[in-house]
């Protein structure tokens, strides 16, 4: 098997061919005109080629070695079977322009133009990926490693299996700047297996996926295999986006107490397939997320990350080896920290002194602006937990910070915070309401408000949400306690505000590790709002309701089977009415209904069956919520 390339002149009155289907209309013209005489530039491409390329390497010329042919085309071709034909490729693309000469790959649909031009076979003009002129005469480039990030993309594309292999090599170091992306590159290895090494270590990667990944290797491999030319880059250009594209959307999601655990997931599926920031989200995600904290798979996914050459990752390892955190027996490996040390551009950043390993770390992340670990360090100061002392204005700085980036509890936990300080109602409400928006499930029962307040709280959302201004927004209406003063005052024990890991259940965060149990989270959960479950805003004290809801919805069907003719049964009927209007009545009186609605549903439940339907549903609402 062989490329088959055309090699021509575009005569002068001609027009420059903007597609495959131009060039080949005018090859077509030009073996029409039939013998026109020896082109001089296609004896001196002719014996350019075989000095460089001997015919041993696979390289043909149609006629003779020479380049003699009175044809207006010349026809030549490069065997595909040779381990390495790329660098005869891209030689004869390089000499080809600089003789002003036409090539066309009818292969591939390629027209490469003496400008530097390639023209694909649907219309689209790109540069032409080709090696300076110096090195490509002086057959500078002998094998495919040596080729730039762009040539060797030409070179895959042409489907040469040395390409083809080493693409897949440069995807799984990272290197040329490129961004790894593990499935693609263990499908292009496969792909382009040309040898026995080659194969051997495409097998060898291969075998590293699980069973459960083994499906997705397999479709990327299959649709890399059935493509050629562009369509071949177009692919591994895809697939590459898509991992960008998933970390991000795992990123938003985390911060959505409603898709937590599905943002969790795609986080370490991006980390799994080589996304080296998801790896290091991964890393805090899989250790903070556990009681206690499950440090070797922190140790796992930051030793990876770094790795994987993601420069705080690197910051990172040196600090924990230095000082033993994660480490076996928390033993510090001052000679691995020191290596990590060398890997760095310039000093690392100061590392955190504060509290317990833990709270070092999770201010680390935080540091870093990773909002999961910013709720985090918020809760840690403001309950005085992992050995920081409590302290609410540096919980307030985390839980601004969180919010800026996005984070629904945070921005949850900021209104819960400035509305013990005394802010303006209509502040507090806007932050509650961007808070439910953006996913936290945490609910702020019998905050009444009335007309004029939603109207002034929907003003503020909108420069709450400005890119920047949150803090500057609150700030401005809003005075900040004194240390001393929240020392001084009884009301500054923890308040009821989101906890790391409430509303959501989370699966595992890390491949092979412990996982984290509905019950665990249940108990985060629990331990948040016991804190201070007095201070909780709207605590409705709904129990005495559900009570008197109980007893409407018992002497409802009671008075329907009981039915007696008679004044005894009349008042009982009535009794039975007031209790059922009653307990609906109190029920309602928290806040999200109007009194229309309240009175309406209370004289619904004054009847038997309006009673038992009202009472039901409400009574069914109240312990769902």
């Amino acid at each position: 098997m062989s490329f088959t390339l055309q090699l021509w002149q575009k005569p002068d009155d001609w027009p420059w061919p903007s597609s495959y289907k131009e060039a080949d209309g005018q090859i077509s013209r030009l073996f029409a005109q039939g013998a026109t005489g020896q082109n001089p530039r296609f004896i001196e491409f002719g014996k350019g080629l075989y000095e460089r390329f001997p015919e041993e390497t696979g390289v043909w010329l149609d006629g003779s070695e020479a380049g003699e042919t009175d044809e207006a085309v010349l026809v030549f071709g490069i065997s595909t079977r040779h381990d390495d034909f790329t660098p005869a490729y891209l030689w004869a693309v390089e000499v080809a322009g600089r003789l002003g000469l036409v090539i066309t790959d009818p292969q591939t649909g390629d027209t490469f133009l003496p400008d530097g031009r390639r023209v694909d076979d649907r219309g689209q003009v790109t540069p032409t990926p080709r090696p300076a002129p110096s090195a490509a005469a002086a057959g500078g480039i002998s094998s495919v490693r040596e080729l730039g990030w762009e040539a060797l993309r030409q070179a895959a594309a042409n489907r040469q299996p040395g390409a083809v292999f080493e693409l897949g090599r440069r995807l799984r170091y990272g290197v040329d700047g490129q961004r790894r992306h593990l499935w693609v590159s263990y499908a292009l290895l496969r792909l382009g297996a040309h040898d026995e090494a080659s194969r051997a270590e495409a097998d060898e990667r291969w075998g590293l996926i699980g069973e459960s990944e083994q499906p997705r290797l397999r479709a990327i491999h299959d649709r890399l295999a059935a493509a050629a030319g562009p369509a071949l880059l177009a692919i591994v250009d895809e697939e590459r986006r898509a991992l960008d594209e998933l970390f991000a959307r795992g990123q938003r999601e985390m911060m959505d107490n409603r898709t937590w655990k599905a943002g969790l997931d795609h986080v370490h599926d991006a980390a799994a397939a080589g996304h080296e920031v998801a790896a290091y989200w991964v890393a805090f995600c899989a250790m903070s997320t556990h009681t206690p904290p499950v440090w070797k798979s922190f140790d796992t996914w930051s030793r990876v990350s770094a790795e994987w050459d993601h420069g705080p990752a690197k910051e990172l390892r040196h600090h924990v080896l230095l000082r033993g955190i994660g480490q076996p027996d928390e033993r510090p490996d001052a000679a691995k920290a020191a290596w990590w040390r060398e890997q760095l551009a310039a000093p690392p950043r100061e590392w955190p002194r504060e509290g317990q390993p833990l709270a070092q770390v999770t201010a680390w992340f935080a540091g870093d602006g990773v909002p999961f670990a910013l709720l985090t360090q918020g809760a840690q100061f403001e309950r005085g937990r992992a050995g920081l002392k409590p302290d609410l204005l540096r919980a307030y700085d985390c839980y601004v910070r969180g919010a800026e980036a996005g984070d629904a509890d945070c921005t949850y936990n900021v209104a819960v915070l400035i509305e013990r300080w005394r802010a303006p109602r209509p502040l507090v409400i806007a932050l509650f309401m961007i808070a439910h928006s953006r996913g936290s499930q945490q609910r702020a029962e019998g905050l009444k408000v009335g007309a004029d307040e939603k109207e002034a709280a929907r003003a503020l959302m909108r420069d709450l949400l400005r890119p920047g201004l949150m803090r500057s927004v609150i700030e401005s209406q809003v005075r900040l306690p004194s240390p001393d003063a929240l020392a001084a005052s009884p009301s500054s024990s923890p308040s009821s505000s989101a906890a790391p890991g409430s509303g959501a259940s989370r699966s595992s965060a890390s491949t092979g590790n412990a996982s984290v149990s509905r019950e665990s989270l249940a108990r985060r959960r629990r331990e948040a709002q016991e804190d201070d479950a007095a201070d909780h805003v709207g605590a409705d004290g709904s129990g005495a309701s559900r009570l008197w809801l109980g007893l409407g919805l018992v002497v409802a069907p009671l008075m329907m089977a009981m039915a007696r003719p008679g004044l005894g049964f009349r008042m009982a009927m009535l009794l039975g009415a007031a209790l059922g209007a009653w307990g609906v009545w109190r029920f309602t009186a928290r806040g999200e209904w109007s009194w229309p609605i309240r009175l309406v549903l209370a004289a619904a439940a004054a009847f038997p069956v309006g009673g038992l339907l009202v009472s039901g549903l409400l009574l069914a609402r109240s312990f769902r919520t």
